[in-house]
């Protein structure tokens, strides 16, 4: 803020608050004795402990030098008057809006507001403080009026001008002047109503966000759909309507995403912040805090960690009953994560070198090696980290099919597989594993 502007308040506050524009005045008197000729003074000797400062502390004692040099006591209204000051502005800032925002400008109210205040709403033993979320909903409320009223004036100008069209065209037939009727046009429509009518929208298009660690992915996903379904503005903090046409648009835009952040949103963080936001509306507020707190949060960074010691150090063991199938899909599924959440997802030599670790106690996939090579030579190039895993998943599949059976059973039906007492023991962020075999008929 500048100087300029802090003399202004001050100026508004003292003068027009609390009366120091006469001479006579025991605050002005009050004031000047303690060196008080600034907004940062007078914040600083209000927030002192309230009283004491003019009662009995720093020589005071109840007592004021006025402008005659004559001492007087210092009179109870004007001690409360001057109480009522701090909280007077959060009242004000409470029912204009969040102060991070923007601070309320105290030149719009006068004296006899502020009097009104301090007759009517003052407590000294509960002074009104800052209130975020009364002063988000003072703000919606606010901005919903301004754009009502703006959008009454847009319209009336869309009338005024559908009735010069409509008088043009008519003059224009009554002359007969065919020709020139064919060249009036009519006014355009609004952009709020291009708008609903333009880009098809489905709030079914937005997947879920579920787990912290899956930023990143669903980060990139939000774009992209913001940006086909033409609410991308919404992901851009700094945006702001330039003009009422498109802010109407604009708040059209905060209404469906909101609905969108509303139902997508499920971690304990993105809840909380919609919740926080529930009174506003205000989807880009949501946005905005969501960029702040994951790229700050350590959960996608540690989540890689973990994923990536798995990939590189886990093996299927090549004892006891174990199901191939479900350890290769379980394997992909590391992967498929760590790409999701990591920074440098595995390039196609490191996925076939964890992939080869992963499989080498197990001699029979171990041996795809071979049929790898026999595929290099028939297709005449290398097989890549996808091609690789579908093979080894095939022999897997076959080696579950000859795996011996107990009598009386036939091949197991594998939805999940648990593989904690063979050492790939899950976590709680990926799913649980169990065998379901089938008595044959």
């Amino acid at each position: 803020m500048a100087n300029s502007e802090r003399n202004q308040i001050f100026t508004h506050l003292t003068q027009t608050f609390l009366g120091t524009g006469k001479p006579s005045s025991p605050i002005k008197c009050l004031l000047r004795d303690k060196d008080c000729d600034d907004l940062d003074a007078l914040m600083n000797l209000l927030n002192k402990r309230p009283r004491l400062w003019w009662e009995g502390a720093e020589g005071h004692n109840g007592k004021y030098v006025d402008n005659k040099g004559k001492t007087q006591d210092f009179p109870e209204v004007e001690t409360k008057r001057l109480l009522a000051l701090i909280p007077y502005m959060h009242y004000l800032q409470n029912n204009w809006g969040p102060k991070v925002n923007g601070e309320v400008d105290y030149t719009r109210w006068g004296r006899s507001d502020f009097l009104s205040y301090v007759q009517l709403d003052f407590d000294e033993d509960n002074p009104t403080r800052p209130d975020n979320a009364a002063a988000e909903r003072a703000e919606a409320t606010r901005k919903k009026a301004e754009w009502a009223k703006e959008q009454q004036e847009a319209e009336k100008k869309r009338q005024d001008e559908m009735m010069e069209y409509e008088k043009q065209l008519m003059e224009a037939r009554i002359n007969g002047l065919s020709g020139t009727a064919g060249t009036i046009s009519p006014p355009a429509p609004s952009k709020a109503s291009d708008f609903k009518k333009s880009t098809k929208r489905d709030q079914s298009k937005f997947k879920t966000f579920n787990e912290d660690y899956k930023w990143r992915s669903w980060q990139s996903h939000l774009t992209t759909q913001a940006r086909a379904q033409g609410v991308s503005e919404i992901l851009d903090p700094t945006y702001t309507p330039p003009d009422a046409e498109e802010s109407a648009v604009f708040d059209l835009m905060q209404d469906y995403m909101f609905a969108v952040f509303h139902e997508c949103l499920k971690t304990t963080k993105g809840i909380s912040i919609v919740r926080k936001h529930e009174a506003s509306g205000n989807a880009q507020a949501v946005y905005k805090e969501l960029v702040e707190h994951y790229t700050k949060s350590m959960a996608a960074e540690n989540r890689a960690t973990t994923l990536l010691d798995k990939i590189s150090t886990k093996k299927i063991p090549n004892n006891g009953p174990v199901n191939y199938q479900a350890a290769m899909a379980l394997f992909n599924s590391w992967v498929e994560d760590y790409n999701e959440v990591s920074d440098t997802p595995l390039s196609e030599s490191q996925r076939l070198k964890y992939l080869r670790h992963y499989i080498s106690d197990v001699p029979k996939l171990g041996a795809v090696s071979t049929q790898l090579e026999f595929l290099k030579i028939g297709l005449g190039k290398p097989l890549s980290a996808d091609e690789t895993a579908s093979v080894v998943e095939t022999m897997a599949l076959q080696l579950d099919g000859t795996a011996k059976q107990p009598p009386g059973t036939r091949r197991a039906y594998v939805t999940n597989i648990d593989f904690s007492e063979a050492g790939l023991a899950t976590d709680e962020n990926e799913p649980s594993y169990s065998t379901n075999t089938h008595n044959s008929l």
